[in-house]
């Protein structure tokens, strides 16, 4: 079954390597990209009044990235924990940060999963099926 997928993400090299991931491993969901946090904010906004009035699909998962413009991957996390429908989507950060103080805020604020981007297609792949399997099953 196919699910409707929110990427926020600024790097385009990164939005085409996870879409190509996607299909690489022969998962066919409907990935909507946003290149910051102020339109991913945008975008949950509209979808969640448009959910209460017409039961509008929500993306089943949303994969965020923490160094975004405008607003970063922890201000997205900051508003959706203010959100009564804050357990509704389950969000996955996709890092390049390894810090630790990263990895934790983010996991404070509400992230579900904290994961290092990968260097290489076939381990983005890998990555990909777990996160198919975790949370899109």
């Amino acid at each position: 079954m196919a699910h409707k997928i929110l990427l926020a993400e600024d790097d385009e090299l990164q939005v085409w390597m996870l879409r190509h991931a996607f299909t690489k491993a022969r998962l066919e969901h409907q990935i909507v990209a946003v290149d910051d946090g102020e339109t991913a904010i945008q975008y949950l906004k509209a979808g969640l009044q448009m959910n209460r009035q017409t039961n509008y699909p929500l993306p089943k998962l949303i994969l965020l990235d923490l160094k975004m413009p405008k607003v970063d991957g922890f201000g997205v996390l900051k508003w959706l924990q203010s959100r009564p429908e804050r357990d509704l989507v389950p969000v996955v950060v996709l890092t390049c940060s390894s810090l630790p103080e990263d990895v934790q805020l983010a996991k404070d604020l509400g992230a579900r999963e904290v994961l290092q981007k990968p260097n290489g297609l076939e381990e983005l792949v890998a990555m990909v099926q777990t996160m198919n399997e975790r949370w899109l099953t």
